[in-house]
C-alpha cells in the first residue's frame, strides 16, 4: 500500500537544518513537493519543528521552509537504508514551492519497491 501523496525524487544535495537547540548540515536523500528525507544521526523527536534551507541547482535557487518531523528511520528496523528522519513542509512560500516543482519536473521519480 502506497502512503505517499507525491512521488519522491532521489537527490544528492546538502540541506541546512536548524532546530531550537542546534544547526547542522546533512545529506538530503530524497524530496517531494510535500517534504524531504534527511539522512542524519542528528535525529529530532517526531513533532519537532525544523528550519530547512536547500540550495537547488541553478536556475532553481534557494528554498527555505519550516518543517515538522513526521517519522524516523532508526537502525533497530533492520532495514539497509540510512538512518534519518522524514520532514513534512509546514510553512513554505509559493515561490519556493514553484522552485521545487520546477526542479522535480526535470528528474525521474524514485521507484519504490
Amino acid at each position: 500500500m502506497q502512503r505517499r501523496r507525491q512521488p519522491r525524487f532521489v537527490l544528492s544535495l546538502d540541506i541546512n537544518l536548524r532546530s531550537e537547540s542546534n544547526f547542522w548540515v546533512a545529506p538530503l536523500d530524497n524530496i517531494s513537493e510535500g517534504g524531504v528525507f534527511v539522512a542524519t544521526k542528528e535525529i529530532k523527536p517526531i513533532g519537532s519543528s525544523i528550519e530547512i534551507t536547500i540550495r537547488l541547482p541553478d536556475p532553481h535557487g534557494i528554498i527555505w521552509t519550516l518543517g515538522e518531523v513526521r517519522w524516523i528511520r532508526d537502525t533497530s528496523a533492520g532495514v539497509e537504508a540510512p538512518l534519518g528522519m522524514g520532514i513534512r513542509f509546514q510553512t513554505i512560500s509559493k515561490e519556493s514551492q514553484d522552485a521545487i516543482r520546477s526542479f522535480l519536473a526535470t528528474r525521474p521519480p524514485l521507484s519504490l519497491r
